[in-house]
C-alpha cells in the first residue's frame, strides 16, 4: 500500500509540474515569439538592402552567405578554434600531382546529374561585409595553395611519429586560417609511423573551417568524390541521406507539439541552467594551447558483447565509459572547480538526418546531456551496469527533448542576424565538453585506390568548451580522439584520460559478460534504449516518442526490436 501510494503522489507531482511548465511556455511564447517576428521581418528588410549594395558594388563575386547555421561557427574568441580535423591514414604513399588533379576533377568541379556543383563552397572565402558574414570568391583559386605536403616532412628519409604528429602538427593545423583563400586545406604527410607499428604509412589531414560544413558532410564528400560508384555501395554505419527510422505521424505530431507547446520555457530554462554551469572545462582564461591525444584502438567486439547483454545505445556505452574516466581524472589531477562530483555535463552533438543532397552544410544540433561519473557514494550509480542504465533511459529521453530540434532552429535563426550580435549572443555560450560519436564506415575502404588503414578527427574548440570528444568507427574498430586547452588539462591528464576511458569501456564490457553468465533469479534490470540515438544521428521529423525495453531475468528474455549498428 505505501509503494502503491507513493507512486500515485509522484505521478500527480509529476502531472501538476508539467502543467506548470506548459502554461509558463505559453506566456513566455506570446511574449517571445511576436517579437522574434518583427526581428526577423526587419533583419530580413536589412539583408536584401545588404544583397543590393553588394550587388553593385562587387558583381557576383561577393553575396551574403545565406545560411544562418554556417554563420553561427563563423564567431570568434580569443583562443578558441573553429576548425575541424579529419584524418585518414591511407596504405601507399600519395603522388601529390595526381591527387590535386583528383581534387580538382573530382571535388571541385563534381557535378551531379542535375548540373549542380554541390562543392562549389570550397572556392569561396568566409568574409564579414557591411556588418554580416559573407562569401567572397576566390579568383585566383589554386589547388596547390589547398592540396599540400606538410612542411617539412617531404624528404625521402623523414618519418613522422606519433609524438610528432600529436604534439606539433595538430596543434599547428588547429589554429585559424586567413582570409587570403578559402578556408580549407587537405595537408598530406607521406609517412607516418606508430610506435606500435610495423611499417609507415601515409596520412590524409582535412581541415576545414566549421563554418563550411559539418563532419557528416564530410564524410558525404569523401564517400561521393573518392569512390568508385560516388557512395552508392559505401558500408555506412548510418547513410546521412537517408531517414534513420519511420515513425507514425501521430508520434511525429505529438514530438512538433511538444516543441511549439515547450519551446520558449525550455530555450528559457537552457539559459539559466548555462549561466549556473559549473565546470573546470569553463574558464575565461583559454591559453590557446591545445593538447591532442587518441586512445588506443578498440574492438567493435567490446561495444557487441555490451550490446548483446543490455541492448543499450552506442552512445550510452560510450558516455558511459566517459563518465568513469571523468571520475578518475578528477581524482589523478583535482582541480579548484569540480561543479557536481557525481555528474558532468556534455555537448551531445547529433546529426539531423537526411540530409537532402551533398551540399556542404551544417545541419546537425547539440544537446545538453548529463553524464554520471560513478561516484562510490551513490549506491545506484556505483557499478557500471547500473550507471550504464541511468544513462540508456537519460539517452532515451534526448529524442523526446524539444531541444534537439530547438537548437538547431536557433543556429539556423541568429546565423542570419549581424555578425556582432552573433558575437554578443555567443558570447558566454557553450557547453565544457563536446561529444560526437562518428560512425564512419563497417568494412576497409579505398579512397581514390588507396586502402585506408584507420581514420580520426578532432572537433573545434568554441566558445566556454575546453574539451573535445570524437569517437570514431572505422571498419572493426573505433578509437576516442581528444583535445583540450592547456588551461583545463595538461598533455599528461589528456593521456591519462583516454586511457581511462579505454579500461572503463572494457571493464564495462566485463561487467556485462559476468552479469550474463551470473543471473540469479531475483536480478533484473531493464535497459531503455531509443533506436533514434544509437549513433548520435537524430532526424527532426522523425523522433520516437516510445523506448525500446529489454528486461534481463534467469531463463527469460523480453525480445526487443532494435536498430543494431554494430554489426
Amino acid at each position: 500500500m505505501a509503494k502503491m501510494a507513493y507512486k500515485v503522489l509522484h505521478v500527480i507531482k509529476s502531472s501538476f509540474i508539467l502543467s506548470l511548465e506548459i502554461l509558463v511556455s505559453i506566456l513566455l511564447s506570446t511574449l517571445i515569439v511576436p517579437l522574434g517576428l518583427i526581428f526577423a521581418l526587419i533583419n530580413e528588410l536589412i539583408r536584401f538592402g545588404v544583397s543590393v549594395i553588394l550587388r553593385i558594388q562587387h558583381g557576383s563575386k561577393i553575396s551574403l552567405a545565406p545560411e544562418g547555421a554556417d554563420n553561427i561557427w563563423a564567431y570568434k574568441k580569443t583562443n578558441n578554434a573553429r576548425t575541424c580535423l579529419s584524418l585518414l591514414f591511407c596504405a601507399k604513399e600519395i603522388d601529390m600531382e595526381q591527387h590535386r588533379k583528383l581534387y580538382m576533377s573530382r571535388v571541385i568541379n563534381h557535378t551531379t546529374k542535375h548540373g549542380r556543383k554541390p562543392y562549389n563552397k570550397l572556392r569561396k572565402i568566409l568574409i564579414t561585409r557591411c556588418g554580416y558574414h559573407c562569401h567572397k570568391q576566390d579568383e585566383n583559386f589554386d589547388i596547390k595553395n589547398h592540396v599540400i605536403v606538410y612542411p617539412g616532412t617531404d624528404e625521402n628519409d623523414m618519418i613522422v611519429g606519433e609524438s610528432q604528429l600529436m604534439n606539433d602538427i595538430l596543434p599547428t593545423l588547429f589554429n585559424d586560417m586567413d582570409e587570403s583563400k578559402p578556408q580549407w586545406e587537405e595537408v598530406v604527410i607521406q609517412r607516418f609511423k606508430k610506435e606500435s607499428s610495423s611499417a609507415p604509412c601515409s596520412i590524409r589531414i582535412f581541415r576545414y573551417h566549421h563554418g563550411l560544413m559539418d563532419g557528416a558532410s564530410n564524410l558525404l564528400l569523401w564517400t561521393a568524390c573518392m569512390t568508385e560508384d560516388q557512395g552508392a555501395s559505401f558500408p555506412y554505419p548510418v547513410n546521412p541521406l537517408m531517414e534513420s527510422a519511420k515513425i507514425s505521424k501521430c508520434q511525429r505530431f505529438l514530438y512538433d507539439l511538444s516543441c511549439v507547446i515547450l519551446g520558449a520555457f525550455t530555450m528559457v530554462k537552457s539559459i539559466i541552467n548555462a549561466g549556473r554551469l559549473r565546470s573546470r572545462f569553463v574558464t575565461r582564461n583559454y591559453t590557446g594551447k591545445r593538447h591532442f591525444g587518441w586512445s588506443e584502438s578498440i574492438s567493435v567486439d567490446v561495444l557487441r558483447k555490451i550490446k548483446n547483454t543490455c541492448k543499450a545505445s552506442v552512445p550510452s556505452m560510450l558516455a558511459t565509459a566517459m563518465g568513469g574516466a571523468f571520475r578518475k581524472l578528477n581524482d589523478k589531477f583535482p582541480h579548484a572547480i569540480y561543479g557536481n562530483p557525481e555528474e558532468i555535463i556534455i555537448g551531445l552533438v547529433s546529426a539531423l538526418v537526411p540530409y537532402p543532397n551533398h551540399d556542404l552544410r551544417n545541419q546537425f544540433t547539440v544537446v545538453h546531456f548529463p553524464v554520471n561519473t560513478g561516484s562510490m557514494e551513490n549506491l545506484n550509480t556505483s557499478s557500471h551496469i547500473q550507471r550504464l542504465h541511468v544513462i540508456n533511459q537519460n539517452m532515451a529521453k534526448v529524442g523526446r527533448d524539444p531541444m534537439v530540434y530547438l537548437n538547431y532552429f536557433m543556429f539556423k535563426y541568429f546565423g542570419r542576424f549581424p555578425s556582432w550580435l552573433i558575437q554578443s549572443m555567443m558570447e558566454n555560450g557553450g557547453l565544457p565538453v563536446v561529444f560526437s560519436n562518428v560512425p564512419m564506415s563497417t568494412e576497409i575502404v579505398e579512397f581514390w585506390g588507396n586502402p585506408v588503414i584507420t581514420a580520426a578527427g578532432w572537433p573545434p574548440l568554441l566558445t566556454n568548451t575546453g574539451l573535445g570528444i570524437v569517437t570514431m568507427r572505422y571498419a572493426d574498430h573505433m578509437r576516442f580522439c581528444a583535445v583540450a586547452d592547456e588551461a583545463c588539462l595538461s598533455s599528461e591528464a589528456v593521456d591519462y584520460f583516454l586511457k581511462q576511458v579505454s579500461i572503463e569501456l572494457k571493464e564495462l564490457a566485463e561487467e556485462c559478460s559476468a552479469f550474463e553468465t551470473v543471473i540469479h533469479k531475483s536480478d533484473s534490470i531493464i535497459m531503455a534504449s531509443n533506436d533514434l540515438v544509437l549513433n548520435s544521428y537524430t532526424n527532426p521529423k522523425d523522433i520516437n516518442i516510445s523506448t525500446v525495453t529489454m528486461d534481463f531475468r534467469r531463463g527469460s528474455i523480453v525480445p526487443s526490436q532494435i536498430i543494431d549498428v554494430i554489426e
